[in-house]
């Protein structure tokens, strides 16, 4: 392989002016601060409370701990239909245990019961009412309706707590029987599928600020989060983040573009969203920091953990390549993958965080940047900032809902097959 290839950093989109008072870089945990139990950093800058967590408030005794064996298990290699799953898009749990899982390779909806019996199936692929082409997110609504997004074209499909497709939802523009209208956002910005939805039913949506063409080479369009009260037609920003990075690579011939190839960013930062019933949690990977947005009130908090970013060796970059030469299903795919990384330059260090959720208190729950089969590691904070400790979740396991007792999520077997899992929460102290 030739000589690891560092590529400059790409400057993030600048933050609110207010950001710009409070200092971006980690303080170094030193002193009282490394001891599990102590207390964080608290102080203000310009309104804006920042917390600096340097070591876990939890004390021996009180982790929290998820059972490895699930609960309930959902998804089978060879069996009947509904329990063959391919391109799961989400799952929630209702109020009765039930579970609803978005099945995206058959664009339907899947009932199950409290232990993972098949109760029915709902949707089909097509463009009419209850219809998907492209099964986004799932939601839970009060009263265990659920709201189904649609990604090409975009828009909102409601069910009822039996399963009943009720009526098309677009966000911005109300309700309707038949299809609605895409989601009408602001010039320039491309507008992906709900994130989530507030308790006051305002909805949550992030999009990308589009402008011109492509960019050829390394780029990174800055994200907005956006408020969207139902029916308004008006989306309002709440914040305003650096993007995801990506790589165009644009072929020309005679002067004409001959073909455009968008490839990931190996290691590359990106912006990652969080809804509570109240609050809005956002941040860029670049750094150990996470916002707190609240309606009306704006960025009312930042969250940090004081510690530096991963360094990015060569050794853990080969892993990476070797897992993924490993996971190709073609010779094509193999030969892309090897152009890839020959071709790639790569960050000093790795992201600070790979993912964000909220759970059904309003805590914050970050995912580490892991890579090959590392722990699966989620730091847990209360909704003030404060850093608990770190849960660990199965190998391959990404939530979709946490619940005060349980995590619901997906994972894939060693055969490949994809299963939806409940998991325990264990509670110390």
């Amino acid at each position: 392989m030739t000589p690891l290839q560092r590529r400059p950093r790409v400057p993030p989109v600048t933050l609110p002016a207010l950001l710009a008072l409070a200092p971006a870089l980690a303080l170094a945990a030193c002193g009282a601060g490394d001891r599990p139990g102590s207390a964080p950093v608290v102080r203000d800058s310009a309104g804006i409370t920042i917390v600096e967590n340097s070591a876990p408030t939890w004390h021996p005794g009180e982790e929290w701990t998820v059972v490895a064996e699930p609960e309930v298990e959902i998804g089978v290699l060879d069996g009947e239909a509904p329990y063959q799953l391919y391109r799961v898009a989400g799952a929630v749990r209702l109020s009765d245990g039930r579970i609803v899982i978005a099945n995206g390779g058959s664009n339907e909806l899947r009932y199950f019961a409290p232990d993972g019996r098949h109760v029915r199936s709902v949707g089909r692929e097509g463009d009419g009412p209850g219809e998907f082409r492209f099964i986004g997110r799932i939601l839970r609504l009060p009263g265990d309706s659920v709201l189904v997004s649609n990604l090409m074209p975009p828009r909102h499909s409601l069910f009822d707590e039996q399963g009943t497709f009720v009526r098309t939802v677009d966000p911005a523009g109300g309700m309707s029987d038949g299809a609605a209208p895409p989601l009408a956002l602001l010039a320039g910005l491309r507008a992906p599928p709900v994130a989530g939805r507030l308790a006051n039913g305002t909805f949550v949506a992030q999009a990308s600020i589009e402008s011109g063409g492509p960019p050829n080479g390394l780029s990174r369009p800055p994200t907005v989060v956006l408020l969207i009260a139902p029916g308004s037609g008006v989306a309002d920003t709440i914040a305003r983040l650096p993007g995801t990075e990506r790589d165009i690579r644009i072929r020309q011939q005679d002067g004409r573009i001959a073909g455009v190839e968008m490839r990931q960013v190996l290691f590359g930062r990106s912006s990652h969203l969080a809804v509570a019933a109240d609050r809005i949690y956002a941040g860029a990977n670049d750094t150990y920091e996470i916002g707190v947005y609240v309606p009306g009130a704006g960025l009312t908090r930042l969250i940090r953990r004081t510690r530096p970013n991963r360094p990015l060796t060569q050794a853990i970059i080969d892993e990476v390549r070797r897992r993924n030469l490993e996971n190709a299903q073609d010779e094509n795919t193999r030969r892309a993958i090897e152009r890839q990384f020959a071709e790639a330059t790569f960050p000093e260090t790795m992201p600070a965080y790979a993912d964000l959720e909220a759970d059904a208190a309003g805590r914050l729950w970050v995912k580490d940047y892991v890579v090959g089969g590392e722990e699966n590691r989620w730091d847990v904070f209360e909704p003030d900032g404060r850093w608990l400790g770190t849960v660990v979740l199965p190998r391959g396991f990404n939530p979709t809902e946490i619940g005060e007792d349980y995590v619901l999520g997906i994972v894939r077997d060693d055969l490949g097959v994809e299963l939806v899992r409940v998991h325990r929460i264990e509670k110390g102290g």
